[in-house]
């Protein structure tokens, strides 16, 4: 089987945790898409 590299798969960054500031207000409830990675054409994040 060939293992080829995958460009332009997208993955999402999501928190695991609520987030907090220094008043411990909440800024980012759990589970919140934070980021977005896509691969490059050597299957990398780019």
């Amino acid at each position: 089987m060939e293992k080829k590299p995958l460009e332009g798969v997208y993955f999402g960054i999501y928190t695991d945790e609520e987030i907090r500031n220094y008043r411990n207000e909440s800024v980012l409830p759990a589970n919140s898409l934070i980021g977005v990675i896509k691969t490059n054409k050597e299957g990398r994040p780019h």
